[in-house]
């Protein structure tokens, strides 16, 4: 009989929690998702994130064999515009930004089709102090937007851009970015995607696609705003470093933009409501070592909160069962 507790943590619906107890010894983690995996996934499906406490974790291989439960094809993160660092082949560091910065809530992946169905986190190193990851239902995030802002994004959708250096300038190289030195590789993703790309004389990979971010859950059937709007459109930006930027490389030049899918420019008040909507919808609690946070990565944003002390916090993400 298994001794797993199921349960919410104080003032929260969500993650739904399976916690080991704290005497005796812990259940392997792969060996109780295999068990429990109809279960698992129709939680997954009803409540977004699942939290597994207490449990033996064979590092990185045994946070990875146990995710293939709920993603058994693992993707690499080719594509993503996040710096991270490989762990195993399917296995990341999380974003590598400084401690001290937050990362806001976002869908990942959520500027390309190619976007995974369910990301994981595994706390290897619980930081000192703060450095939550946050979440946010995206079913709440939709309903709290204003009934114009959704009718404008889900008429006009979002045009994501960006421009990838070729080995000096802001943010992340194409060779980086999608994990491979060869041009023709990298073409036969961005053509996968339906991704419109062109080779500048300079180097630099010019990237746009045009995305719906509000779309149907395929298991839950619900609506979600799924985007990345607010975190790549200029406005995400201070003012100070807004405008340093503009002046020097211009809007059609950073690094990532975004706006209409039709071109037009989106305001922003209307990013600030997608922000204020996400923050009415944010809920966070402390990490502990050995933690496993499975989230459904459509009903789900995530992001990070500054910290003190290491923090250690191994990703993996992939596709669906």
């Amino acid at each position: 009989m298994s001794l797993t507790r199921r349960h919410c943590l104080d003032g929260l619906t969500y993650p739904v929690v399976y916690e080991q107890p704290a005497t005796g010894p812990a259940q392997d983690l792969v060996s109780y998702v295999r068990d429990h995996q109809d279960e698992l996934l129709g939680e997954l499906s009803r409540y977004g994130a699942l939290l597994f406490r207490g449990f033996a974790v064979e590092g990185a291989r045994g946070f990875q064999d146990a995710i293939r439960v709920f993603a058994p094809n693992l993707s690499n993160y080719a594509g993503g515009d996040s710096p991270r660092s490989a762990v195993t082949d399917k296995v990341y560091t999380s974003t590598s930004y400084p401690a001290s910065l937050p990362i806001s809530l976002h869908n990942e992946m959520s500027y390309t089709r190619s976007y995974p169905a369910v990301i994981a986190f595994y706390c290897e190193r619980a930081p000192d102090a703060d450095g939550e990851t946050p979440l946010a239902d995206c079913r709440r995030v939709l309903g709290a937007l204003p009934r114009d802002v959704v009718d404008r994004f889900r008429h006009k959708r979002i045009r994501y851009i960006q421009n990838l250096h070729n080995g000096a300038g802001l943010g992340k190289s194409w060779r980086d970015t999608f994990e491979t030195d060869d041009r023709a590789k990298v073409e036969a993703i961005l053509t996968a995607r339906g991704a419109e790309f062109q080779w500048r004389t300079d180097g630099t990979l010019h990237v746009t696609e045009v995305i719906d971010p509000i779309v149907t859950h395929p298991r839950s059937g619900d609506a979600v705003f799924f985007s990345q709007a607010h975190l790549w459109h200029v406005s995400s930006l201070d003012k100070k470093t807004r405008d340093a930027l503009l002046k020097v490389v211009g809007e059609d030049k950073l690094y990532h933009s975004c706006t209409f899918g039709d071109g037009s420019p989106i305001s922003d008040d209307d990013l600030g409501e997608i922000r204020r909507s996400f923050d009415a919808a944010t809920i966070a609690f402390p990490w502990r070592h050995g933690d496993v946070l499975v989230v459904d990565n459509l009903l789900v944003a995530h992001g990070r909160r500054p910290f003190k002390g290491e923090r250690r916090v191994l990703v993996a993400m992939g596709g669906p069962a």
